[in-house]
């Protein structure tokens, strides 16, 4: 009922109102040029009907002939405007304003006008709209439901000359660009849409009213279709897609043609060239490829929600499985917003796959098997901006062992992303079935050993070829690095994976043990058995058997799958040379082939011994020693063993002089405990330490030049304690020998490089051990540093910089009369030096300075904070080196929580008393 009356309302006012204008039009003598402009423009309308029965469509059909009376009346005016003469320079004055065109209006007007255009729109464009194409005025507001019951489509003229009629009306009236922005700022959508209707819907009885729609003729059509292609090609692109993007996915199925077009426009859209960087974000001169979240998250959508897992589905999306983990493996090292997309793909894929398909996948991606489908060698991932990554050619590496390292820390990395994503599927038997698949492939390797060594052995390298030789060489080389993979995910596996997930069923613990005893039967029958004097391997076989002891105590219906161990339990009962493991394995065997029904008594006992391999060795040692017995084989007598010490020889034994003499013998074990030895005397301020600080010192710099790392490492210790319990001559020194080189007449001047970097680590220890003195102790150091910067080799500028870095976290308020000069050192280093590694340490510098002053950053730092802000980006957006990149993200990360807490700090609720005057 309160909407028949509003309906009734509306009908009277449009009537009413149309009947005021056009008597007004009439009587008011200050409105004859708009009556001669409205007759014009009347005369020329071939679509003005003035007998119709609509009062709506009548009041749109004058509300088009004004819109088109104002275009000409601004064409006009617009023409006078730009033929009359320009005032002469005499009347105008510097602060006079240019005058106005006459086609710029005020805001009142502005208002009107685009209240005209909306009634236009809501009564002779969008009731006139297709079901499905465009949003409905009833969604949009009350008003609109109104006006669609209102609409009589019944009436002459025919809804299909309507829309036409109106739709034309309105492009010839954004023909004028202050016109224009008024229609299309609000209305561009519905006009998209109506152009939409007429050029492409084919035309079919209007389901609404039962009447045939209006049949347009070819050549409206046609034309219908040109002013879109113009419109498209005139509008700010981004707003078009988003009025695309609006239209075809309305509440209603938008119809087949319409949204074919749709899309198709849409589509064009997009790839231009102009557009592609807008909505993609690609930038083809900069770089090869930007991977965007677009793409990932329209993978995700058609994988992983609201699909059940077909074949068709997880075949497709194998192929791209490789270059998806790749990626994933790069977004764990940083931040980005591509790393969720990344996951829930490969889990979906790996909780909805076979395992006949994804064991082969996992053996791909951890390594062992070659790579397909992946990345392309000549290229990596790359940090993006605001989170994401770019693919970009990779760079050679004039260092093979920096090329080597990459190889094998990427290799290591890939298998603990693996892993971190198999221990995510808790409730799936994957990880355990790749697992026990790892381990009968090492059985399998293990069992070939011999027969590889005896092919070595008979292979003739004197009658084979060049070519021959280097295939042989490189044939073992390519085994042994499989090998090495192999351990190196069975490692990564173990360490990182529960138990419970590894080993989730007795199906799977039964092909562990299988494999288990498989290995130990492997070489039984030759001289060199892996039992024999392994005391390791057989404590492991026996707590494996008490392992399989157990589960027949458990489950006794799960014999079926334990068939397997029947195998190798027989050639471990027979040819083991440890009696126990022989019993055991016997007896097991008798179990299992009985399945159950033969039980001997010391099963029991072999699975309570399974929980103490102790137990298990002493009766194993009683069995050989009772078999020992019978065949007597003389001995040689043994040397007591010396008690064992939990700690280093207490120096209170002997004097400073005997542990200064140990110090120099050729025993390298006896040399490096007597520089702990020596290192703790000076610690405690042993008094003959104290008097004996030059020999001290020049004991624990010669032995800083020895190359084994467990005496240079004790030197490096006891310079440490030196340097902190006197830092007055002894920090002297040490800076002398980093800033020139070893000083002893002793030193090797091949070894200058090495001893240098060890006098740095030094001086690290001393940096930290400083504490509060660091602002008084640590200018010498600070003048030291910085000039190593510049040393030629890039070894000791990064040893220079990791210093500084280390040194500056300390200094707090007295850094500030050296920011200036430590910003400028720092970013030039970062802008010009060609080394990756002095670039990553002249960044980390800037993240230990400012992780070391927190708070006080905006007040030490706010003379050079932005020039360090813009060095970090820089390094983020055009650095190759991806620790480089790393380092400047953390440090980014660290200058944000300290600018937040400064714009917003921390709300207290404090007590004060105070104290008045």
């Amino acid at each position: 009922m309160e909407n028949q009356l509003s309906q009734e309302a509306l009908h009277a006012a449009l009537g009413a109102n149309r009947s005021v204008l056009l008597e007004r039009l009439r009587s008011d003598g200050s409105l004859q040029r708009a009556a001669r402009l409205r007759e014009e423009t009347k005369g020329e309308a071939d679509w003005y009907g003035a007998e119709t029965d609509d009062v709506t469509w009548s009041f749109v059909q004058e509300c088009l002939l004004l819109l088109l009376a104002l275009t000409r009346h601004l064409t006009e005016e617009l023409k006078r405007f730009q033929e009359a003469p320009p005032p002469s320079g005499s009347l105008r004055t510097p602060e006079m304003a240019p005058p106005l065109p006459p086609d710029v209006l005020s805001v009142s007007q502005q208002k009107t006008l685009g209240a005209a255009l909306q009634f236009v729109v809501s009564l002779g464009v969008c009731p006139y709209l297709s079901a499905g194409v465009g949003v409905p005025l009833g969604r949009r507001s009350a008003f609109g439901a109104v006006v669609e019951k209102l609409i009589r489509r019944e009436a002459s003229p025919p809804a299909g000359r309507r829309l036409l009629t109106t739709t034309r009306v309105l492009l010839q009236v954004a023909e004028m660009a202050t016109l224009a922005t008024l229609v299309f700022s609000r209305h561009l959508g519905d006009v998209m849409a109506a152009l939409c209707q007429l050029g492409y819907e084919p035309h079919r009885e209007d389901h609404r009213v039962g009447l045939p729609s209006y049949m347009l003729l070819t050549e409206e059509s046609r034309s219908c279709k040109e002013a879109l292609k113009n419109l498209l090609g005139k509008v700010y692109q981004p707003i078009v897609a988003k009025e695309l993007l609006v239209l075809q996915g309305g509440p209603k199925q938008v119809p087949l043609r319409v949204l074919t077009q749709m899309l198709f426009l849409l589509c064009r859209e997009q790839i231009r060239p102009s557009h592609a960087d807008y909505v993609l974000g690609i930038q083809e001169k900069k770089f090869i490829k930007w991977v965007t979240l677009f793409t990932f998250f329209f993978v995700g959508q058609i994988w992983v929600v609201g699909n059940s897992p077909s074949p068709t589905l997880l075949a497709a999306l194998q192929d791209v499985l490789p270059v998806i983990f790749t990626l994933f493996c790069f977004t764990k090292q940083s931040i980005s917003h591509l790393r969720a997309p990344c996951q829930e793909i490969l889990l979906w894929f790996l909780k909805h796959s076979e395992t006949s398909a994804a064991l082969p996948l996992l053996r791909q991606l951890s390594g062992l098997r070659e790579r397909g489908n992946d990345v392309a060698a000549a290229f990596h991932f790359t940090a993006g901006g605001d989170g994401g990554v770019r693919l970009v050619c990779r760079q050679t590496c004039s260092d093979e062992d920096e090329e080597l390292y990459e190889k094998l820390s990427g290799e290591q990395w890939r298998l603990e992303c693996l892993v971190q994503l198999l221990a995510q599927l808790s409730d799936s038997d994957l990880a355990g079935d790749f697992f026990l698949d790892l381990l009968q492939e090492l059985t399998g390797w293990a069992a070939a050993v011999d027969e590889e060594l005896k092919d070595e052995e008979e292979v003739d390298v004197a009658a084979m070829t060049l070519l021959e030789v280097e295939q042989q060489l490189l044939g073992g080389a390519e085994r042994r690095a499989e090998k090495l993979t192999l351990l190196q995910a069975l490692a990564v596996m173990v360490e990182s994976l529960e138990q419970e997930q590894l080993l989730r069923k007795t199906s799977q613990v039964v092909d562990f043990m299988v494999s288990l005893l498989q290995r130990a039967c492997v070489g039984l029958d030759g001289t060199s058995a892996p039992g024999v004097g392994n005391p390791v391997e057989s404590q492991t076989l026996s707590m494996g058997m008490g392992l399989v002891a157990t589960l027949l105590s458990i489950s006794a219906e799960d014999y079926s799958c334990m068939l397997k161990l029947l195998r190798p339990l027989e050639t471990l009962s027979q040819q083991h040379p440890d009696v126990v493991i022989q019993e055991l394995a016997s007896n097991l065997r008798a179990v299992i082939a009985t399945h159950g029904a033969h039980r001997p008594e010391n099963l029991a006992d072999a699975a309570r011994c399974r929980g103490n391999p102790d137990e298990t060795t002493k009766n194993s040692k009683a069995k050989s020693e009772e078999r020992n017995q019978q065949t007597p084989v003389s001995r040689l007598p043994q040397r007591p063993s010396p008690p064992s010490r939990s700690g280093d020889p207490d120096p209170s034994n002997k004097s400073l002089s005997d542990w200064l003499l140990e110090a120099c013998d050729p025993d390298v074990p006896t040399r490096a405990v007597a520089l702990r030895v020596v290192t703790r005397m000076v610690q405690r301020r042993h008094p003959e330490a104290v008097q004996a600080q030059e020999k001290v010192l020049t004991l624990f710099l010669e032995n800083l030049e020895h190359e084994d790392s467990f005496v240079y490492l004790s030197a490096i210790q006891g310079l440490a304690v030196l340097a902190e319990s006197y830092p007055g001559r002894i920090l002297e020194r040490l800076l002398q020998d980093f800033q020139r080189g070893p000083s002893l007449p002793s030193s090797k001047q091949e070894r200058s490089l090495e001893t240098r970097l060890k006098v740095g680590e030094v001086l690290m220890r001393a940096s930290r051990a400083m504490g509060e003195l660091a602002p008084h102790l640590g200018r010498p150091l600070l003048g030291v540093f910085l000039q190593g910067t510049r040393d030629p080799d890039q070894s000791v500028r990064a040893s220079s910089l990791s210093n500084l870095g280390e040194l500056c976290q300390r200094l707090d308020y007295s850094l500030g009369p050296l920011a200036q000069e430590l910003s400028s050192c720092l970013t030039a280093l970062i802008k010009t030096d060609r080394e990756a590694e002095v670039r990553r340490a002249a960044v980390h510098v800037i993240a230990q300075l400012l992780r070391g002053l927190s708070d006080k950053t905006t007040q030490v730092l706010s003379d050079v904070l932005l020039d360090l802000y813009r060095a970090l980006k820089l390094v983020v957006r055009s650095d190759p080196d991806q620790a480089a990149v790393l380092h400047a993200q953390l440090a980014l990360e660290e200058l944000d929580d300290v600018m937040r807490r400064f714009v917003f700090p921390e709300q207290k609720l404090e007590k004060k008393i105070v104290v008045l005057p």
